[in-house]
C-alpha cells in the first residue's frame, strides 16, 4: 500500500509529522505531478492531509487519472490522536521544484 500525503512540505515536516513512507505531493501541485505516481497505479494508495478535506480532492484526481484511492478519513489529526507512529522531520526551508 502507497500512502500520498498531500499536504505543504512544511505541514508534511510539521508538529503532526508524517506516516512512514509517505510520498508528499501537495494537493495543488498533484494534477501536474501525477506521473510521479504511474508506478503505484498497481497498488492500493490512500490519501492522507491535516484532516480529510484536500485528501478527499486529491481522491478525485486521482480516480480521473485512473487510480482507486481510498481516503483516510480524519486525516493526520485522527492518526495522532489514536497515537499511531509518526515520523517528523526538521524544516529545513522551502524547497523550490524547478
Amino acid at each position: 500500500m502507497a500512502v500520498l500525503d498531500v499536504r505543504s512540505d512544511a505541514e508534511f515536516n510539521g508538529p503532526l509529522g508524517h506516516i512512514r513512507g509517505a510520498v508528499n505531493i501537495p494537493v495543488d501541485e498533484l494534477a501536474a505531478r501525477i506521473g510521479e505516481l504511474r508506478p503505484l497505479s498497481g497498488a492500493p494508495v490512500v490519501t492522507v492531509c491535516r484532516t480529510d478535506r484536500r485528501s478527499a480532492s486529491a481522491a478525485a484526481v486521482l480516480r480521473q487519472a485512473g487510480f482507486d484511492p481510498e481516503v483516510l478519513r480524519g486525516g493526520m489529526e485522527a492518526w495522532t490522536q489514536a497515537r499511531m507512529p509518526v515520523e517528523r522531520t526538521a524544516p529545513t526551508g522551502v524547497r523550490r521544484r524547478p
